[in-house]
């Protein structure tokens, strides 16, 4: 997304216009996503156009012996950064007024990636089903620049050498577009994130532009083609781009195959020539030119814009209030561009300016480090409400949720190893609870793990349930990767019951509603959408029954072991974040306190299906099961409550929060000794 440099002598004014198509529709996608559900392939043109140019310059360079590493990388420093400081500062400086303490946190640890250039691989290693959501993070945007500057690091090295070592450019750049796109191709079927994130995986759609760039300069690209072949190709970029952006969405497997579309359409449009038909009548006319310049402004502005706002009102703003963030968004990018990024082409700069911009961007990161390593500055100008929220992070939260390694413990290595997605914890040489479950089973625990003196071992992954046969996904590309995750968490759970013989009781605590409903809930998750499949490709949408047999038969396994069954009941689910609970967010434009409570009614309504298939379950056992309800804690008989005499029961909008928890199994110690289990 970077504004890459280009030759005055060789400008052509269709390639801003194609900046435009480049940023435009990912704009409208991120403000009214089902107008354009996929907007977000804008992207990829990006990519294209940027390894065009980039590539042209460096061949350019190359063959008049005036290539420079130095000059190079000085001259994507003063292109990137400047506009790139400016924004990160204003975000920092907006955060700590609009930031929760956690929310802060999250932030530097993105300010981090983005100083680095890396923030496609922070956002790689975050995302999963807990992960807060993507809307709140306002620096997501950056993880295509990310790959980007990847690519501007290591491509003009490989370029260097080969040219110097006479190896044949463009064999060598289509070779190298090949093993990309075939990864790709092979890797989304078992990881979309680590494909749609991985610059290995998205350095096919720079290359091609690289090609592109060879073909122009050594064999005259489009000025050897007749007219009208150059205004088919132009016509046929032009549909392919359309076809894409209503009609792909983010639901599909992506980048994979998918990812051809907008990458062909970019590539036609680029070698169709400035006088081809829609290069000459749309892309450069004023207009397009126009949001072409001020693009990199545009994509560096508008997303945090929007973020920001949907954090402090705590969901999608209304479409009057996003139609207001989108233009001063315009404004503001064009502000940049004529103020810091346009005066800047024409200024003759000294090493030390661009020494300084480094540092400013390194003082960035260590900003971020400071955020995030102090937890989001949680002192900061909080009155009385705000710190019960800040203290709900304690050690075993900030370690289950902020780190993707040491989620085994010694224990539970010895028994299982180190599988992927895994948490796993044993307290005891003699453990007799064992919990068994996805993210609910943590934050169930979150309170005994943290006091260490109970006598339990537990074992969750992410939106999984513990079954052998099927598997929950959101979307079908997920499958393999999920598959895999969730087949050891069954496995794994077997492997600690049969070493731990001290085990007699095995907890299965799991966000039921989620999994037999197949929805998300309230405004919060409007959008989720989870499937449990026995394959990919299956459409049966049998929630259902999948859930009913799954746990019908994990449980069997565990009381032929002799082990006693017991399910905890899903805690409802509130259908808002938590963190509107109090009223203690910094900065908010509307006053949207919550009252934190939800009808017992409505959770009623949404555990139907839920209460069913447990029922369903029991007397698949024989009705050798037990039940443990926490709404008997946190309800009344009208209401139920995510706050309670200031002690805030809930993390997010579903999972219990340090304190929460701990109210919750404490009682759930009480239950089980009146038992005398």
């Amino acid at each position: 997304m970077s504004a890459s440099t280009t030759l005055n002598s060789n400008y052509r004014q269709d390639i801003d216009g194609l900046r435009a198509i480049g940023v435009l529709p990912l704009l409208i996608f991120h403000s009214f996503p089902s107008m354009l559900p996929g907007g977000f392939i804008a992207v990829d043109v990006f990519f294209v156009i940027s390894g065009y140019l980039i590539s042209t310059i460096i061949f350019k360079e190359l063959n008049s012996g005036t290539f420079s590493f130095l000059n190079f990388y000085a001259r994507r420093i003063r292109r990137i950064f400047p506009a790139l400081i400016i924004v990160l500062i204003a975000i920092i400086l907006f955060s700590y007024f609009a930031l929760l303490p956690n929310e802060y946190a999250q932030l530097g640890k993105h300010l981090i990636g983005s100083s680095l250039f890396s923030s496609n691989i922070v956002l790689w290693g975050e995302a999963g089903y807990f992960d807060s959501s993507a809307s709140t993070k306002p620096l997501l945007h950056l993880w295509s620049l990310g790959i980007e500057e990847q690519f501007y690091i290591v491509w003009p090295l490989i370029i260097y050498i080969s040219y110097k070592s006479k190896f044949n450019l463009l064999a060598l750049t289509i070779l190298v577009t090949l093993v990309s796109f075939l990864f790709n191709a092979y890797q989304i079927n078992l990881d979309q994130i680590h494909t749609f994130y991985s610059p290995l995986t998205r350095l096919w759609e720079l290359s091609c532009g690289s090609i592109l760039g060879y073909l122009d300069l050594y064999k005259n690209g489009y000025k050897n083609n007749k007219k009208y072949i150059l205004n088919f190709a132009s016509v046929v970029g032009t549909l392919l781009l359309l076809y894409g952006f209503f009609n792909l969405n983010k639901t599909q497997f992506f980048p994979g195959f998918l990812a051809l579309i907008p990458t062909l359409g970019g590539i036609l449009i680029i070698w169709a020539g400035p006088s081809a038909i829609f290069n000459r009548t749309f892309l450069s006319n004023k207009i397009m030119i126009w949001f072409g310049k001020i693009s990199y402004p545009l994509y560096l502005v508008n997303w945090p814009m929007l973020s920001f706002v949907r954090i402090t009102e705590n969901g999608m703003p209304s479409i009057e209030t996003r139609v207001v963030v989108l233009a001063i968004s315009i404004i503001l990018s064009w502000f940049i561009y004529i103020k810091i990024e346009h005066p800047l082409r024409k200024i003759h700069f000294p090493k030390t300016l661009n020494t300084i911009f480094i540092v400013s961007m390194l003082a960035i990161g260590a900003c971020g480090y400071e955020l995030f390593t102090s937890n989001g500055l949680p002192g900061r100008h909080l009155n009385n409400n705000t710190k019960p929220y800040s203290d709900e992070k304690r050690s075993v939260l900030k370690e289950y949720f902020e780190s993707t390694i040491n989620r085994v413990d010694k224990r539970c290595a010895d028994s299982i190893g180190n599988p992927g997605g895994i948490f796993c914890r044993v307290n005891s040489d003699k453990p007799e609870i064992l919990i068994v479950g996805d993210s609910h089973a943590i934050s169930f625990s979150f309170s005994a793990l943290d006091r260490e003196d109970n006598k339990i071992a537990i074992i969750a992954a992410n939106g999984c349930l513990p079954f052998r046969e099927s598997t929950p996904v959101e979307n079908s590309s997920q499958f393999a990767a999920k598959k895999r995750e969730c087949s050891a968490l069954l496995l794994s759970s077997i492997s600690l019951a049969n070493k731990y013989r001290s085990i007699n009781k095995v907890v299965f605590a799991t966000r039921g509603p989620l999994y037999t409903n197949g929805d998300g809930f309230g405004q919060a998750e409007a959008e989720m959408r989870m499937t449990i499949k026995a394959v990919a490709s299956d459409h049966s949408s049998n929630n259902y029954n999948y859930f009913v047999d799954g746990y019908t038969s994990s449980a069997k396994i565990f009381t032929e072991m002799g082990k006693q069954i017991i399910f905890l009941v899903d805690n409802p689910e509130l259908g808002f974040d938590a963190s509107h609970c109090k009223n203690d967010r910094p900065l908010s434009f509307e006053n949207k306190q919550s009252r934190c409570v939800i009808s017992r009614e409505t959770v009623v309504n949404r555990q139907k299906t839920y209460f069913q298939a447990l029922k369903d379950i029991k007397k698949g056992l024989g009705n050798r099961i037990l039940f443990f309800d926490p709404s008997d804690f946190l309800c009344d008989e009208k209401l139920c409550y995510g706050m309670r005499n200031n002690i805030l029961y809930y993390f997010d909008d579903d999972h219990l929060s340090f304190s929460g928890s701990s109210y919750i199994y404490t009682q759930f110690e009480k239950w089980l000794n009146s038992l005398a289990l």
